[in-house]
């Protein structure tokens, strides 16, 4: 993947099928960052919890549940519950090309997808268990054009069942929604740095209180909670695959002390970073 123009570009030019798969496994109970592309993306979570923020909309997706990002659509995801100590894949991802999309749904360009109602969830879900188990095979071209047969069906209901006419956005709305790209933009390549909500709203000429209320608004999240669960998902790469003392991952992530990176990570993750950091490379040498 790819940023260009402040959006995320994936790569699909070595690929023989018009999707990309990413699984997701517990052992770091991965914080994905906000971000937004032009790719259709659905997520199923098969064990434990997962808050969805897509366009500032918040949803708690449990065991077995779905999530659409739809194009161009600001989102990120914050895991709530799992079996943090397994290397179990708990959940997948699939993101579907955009081109091969407009090519198959002439209206591509007016539609968004919405699930609402079970029964189209419970498609989705027996559609994206198929492309998991022939993932798990391998990769083989075989396998590959099966997995393609099961997208088609996949976008097949997601046209008949969850497909929704887009309104016309007024100006003012289009244009939050490009300052919000804007800031996040800003935020994560900041992160390490010492962030002020009063010199942020200045930045984006904002006042105070209209700042916290816009970002609250337009991704779901306070620009506190925003900002720690980001430092949070940067600093658990070092603590799982590098051997820097703790006190050195909390300055260099952002948070203003050793303990303040400690009760942040406590009140997420119900444990010390020692602790966590110690479990988990037990875990990697026994599978080893």
């Amino acid at each position: 993947m790819i940023l260009k123009n402040k959006m995320e570009v994936i790569c699909w030019e070595n690929n023989v099928i018009p999707v990309i798969i990413i699984c997701h496994s517990s052992i770091s109970r991965q914080y994905v960052y906000s971000h937004w592309h032009k790719e259709l993306e659905i997520s199923w979570v098969f064990e434990g919890e997962v808050e969805f923020y897509n366009g500032g909309k918040r949803r708690l997706i449990k065991n077995r549940g779905i999530n659409i990002a739809n194009s161009e659509e600001v989102h990120f995801a914050v895991p709530q519950k799992g079996t943090p100590d397994s290397e179990e894949i708990v959940g997948i991802t699939i993101q579907l090309n955009d081109s091969f999309l407009k090519g198959l749904i002439p209206d591509m360009e007016g539609l968004y997808f919405e699930i609402s109602s079970d029964s189209a969830e419970d498609e989705l879900i027996e559609k994206m268990e198929r492309i998991y188990e022939l993932y798990r095979q391998g990769d083989g071209l075989e396998i590959k054009l099966k997995i393609l047969a099961i997208v088609c069906e996949l976008i097949a209901v997601l046209y008949e069942k969850c497909r929704k006419k887009k309104s016309i956005v007024p100006v003012n709305q289009q244009k939050d929604r490009e300052r919000t790209k804007i800031i996040i933009e800003y935020l994560n390549a900041h992160y390490k740095e010492k962030l002020l909500q009063q010199e942020l709203a200045k930045k984006f000429h904002f006042s105070r209180e209209y700042f916290a209320r816009f970002f609250k608004q337009q991704t779901g999240m306070t620009f506190k909670e925003y900002m720690t669960q980001y430092r949070l998902g940067k600093a658990m790469d070092e603590l799982l695959y590098s051997d820097k003392k703790v006190v050195d991952i909390a300055w260099n992530n952002g948070f203003t002390s050793e303990s303040q990176f400690i009760s942040c990570f406590k009140n997420s993750y119900k444990t010390t970073p020692s602790v966590y950091r110690k479990l988990h490379r037990q875990e990697r040498t026994e599978n080893d």
